[in-house]
């Protein structure tokens, strides 16, 4: 019994294989950098605690094409610099609240301290 291969079947199946390994090698290539293992950004939870990435893009006045997946993007990459100092209220307000906190207690512990002098000082002697 003798096996015959047509010419035409065999370069098919040539062409088939070069392009299955092909595609693979460009896959492996272009999805090398690619880790499936990301973490959120520290950011993220600002996004989704002010109503989630299309929300804040209307916040920021993002227009409806693109700019939800622009704030999407910030999930592994963080906000960039530029938009949390252009919007602090929305991307700073942890800080800004603990500044004003610190500054309160600085002017209370001030506030203190001048009563003290004024009052002659804790043991209340006076000459």
């Amino acid at each position: 019994m003798h096996l015959f291969f047509h010419p035409l079947m065999v370069a098919q199946l040539n062409m088939l294989l070069i392009n299955v390994v092909f595609a693979f090698l460009l896959h492996m290539m272009f999805n090398a950098g690619m880790d499936i293992s990301k973490v959120d950004h520290p950011d993220w939870a600002l996004i989704v605690r002010h109503g989630g990435p299309a929300k804040v893009a209307r916040l920021l006045g993002y227009e409806a094409n693109g700019g939800t997946q622009r704030v999407q993007n910030w999930r592994y990459r963080g906000v960039p610099a530029e938009v949390k100092i252009a919007f602090p209220e929305i991307f700073l307000s942890d800080l800004v609240r603990r500044r004003h906190r610190s500054s309160a207690d600085a002017a209370r512990d001030s506030a203190g301290a001048n009563l003290e002098c004024v009052g002659g000082g804790a043991s209340g002697d006076s000459q």
